[in-house]
């Protein structure tokens, strides 16, 4: 199963830049690039990440994430 937190950061490189990623880690404080994408990702470490994403993303990017993580395997 791939990692939530790997996926999240590709799409977030892919729609913004990647500076973004580094506000995504000093707004979660989460090392975000240690995650592979196969990963197990670490349940704090999502729900950081996540919480940032709505300052990050706007409704449109955060609802199109949302889609992408749901539909993953």
């Amino acid at each position: 199963m791939e990692s939530q937190i790997f996926r999240i950061v590709a799409f977030v490189e892919a729609k913004l830049t990647p500076f973004a990623i580094s506000r995504l880690i000093m707004l979660s404080g989460v090392s975000v690039r240690k995650y592979g994408q196969f990963s197990k990702d670490d349940v704090g470490d999502l729900r950081k990440v996540r919480a940032a994403l709505k300052t990050l993303l706007n409704a449109r990017d955060l609802s199109e994430l949302e889609e992408i993580l749901a539909r993953a395997p």
